[in-house]
């Protein structure tokens, strides 16, 4: 795989293929410092994104979720319909310890995959907690 990817340095999905096998065989240094490179590269790169933020979910550590979260928001901002991108998301939030924002996330996941009712249950159930202000008001906007 390395030299057909010598062969075709610009074949991001070569580079993408490479970086998710080293992940998925314990490479974790090598696949993250190549998928920070492919990041860098490209920043608004969906597919980047998402197969890094897969990677560092697979982790599955406090650290990995937390930089998995910054590899995402620049995306969510633009693209928040994505329920691949939510789930993912959600799954990172969950991992870095926000699960008032994973909860959010997964519920709104559920939404854009047509599980409306699930979605609901999962924010009314959100309702519960002990928010502040800004995640009811947004909380109340979902349900709304």
């Amino acid at each position: 795989c390395h030299s057909l990817l010598e062969a075709h340095p610009d074949n991001l999905w070569l580079a993408l293929g490479l970086s998710e096998a080293q992940a998925r065989v314990g490479q974790r240094e090598a696949a993250n410092a190549r998928f920070d490179a492919l990041l860098k590269q490209l920043p608004s790169n969906r597919a980047v994104a998402l197969t890094y933020a897969s990677a560092l979910n697979e982790q599955a550590s406090k650290e990995s979720g937390q930089r998995a979260r910054q590899v995402l928001e620049p995306l969510l901002h633009r693209s928040s319909d994505d329920p691949l991108l939510q789930q993912s998301y959600a799954r990172a939030c969950e991992l870095s310890g926000d699960q008032l924002l994973a909860s959010e996330a997964y519920a709104e996941a559920a939404f854009l995959n047509g599980r409306a009712e699930q979605a609901l249950i999962q924010l009314e159930a959100l309702k519960k907690k002990d928010l502040d202000y800004v995640t009811r008001a947004r909380v109340d906007a979902r349900i709304a």
